[in-house]
């Protein structure tokens, strides 16, 4: 099983864009206010998708260095920022939940890129 650690990164990537491609085309689809909602789940697949390129590409092989990847996924992250607050204020009754939970998930990868950028020796901004 572990001869081929690309195939598990190559269908992690795959599936992160499978539902960034459902989430974007439900951002079109919607209508109303719901629409901030699907915007948040495109804010969190946008997070997911950074650091499922640094997978993919690999850190440890100097192809993805810190000049690239931590301003990429402080971008993603203020987008996403943007999209959950927006969401909060603009949905109404107990579809304000969604992008509270997105919030709260969004520290777990938060928290690993920083932990991350803490071995590299770097600062987190």
């Amino acid at each position: 099983m572990h001869d081929h650690p690309d195939i598990y990164k190559s269908i992690l990537m795959a599936l992160i864009l499978i539902t960034l491609g459902i989430a974007i085309t439900s951002v079109f689809k919607t209508k109303g206010d719901l629409k901030w909602a699907a915007l948040s789940v495109v804010g969190f697949n946008l997070l997911l998708l950074v650091i499922g390129v640094g997978w993919t590409i690999g850190f440890h092989q100097d192809k993805l260095n810190p000049w690239v990847f931590f301003p990429a996924y402080y971008t993603a992250l203020v987008v996403a920022l943007y999209f959950y607050i927006k969401s909060i204020r603009l949905l109404k009754s107990y579809y304000k939940l969604f992008p509270i939970f997105m919030l709260l998930a969004s520290i777990v990868p938060t928290l690993y890129v920083i932990l991350i950028n803490g071995l590299w020796g770097k600062s987190t901004i």
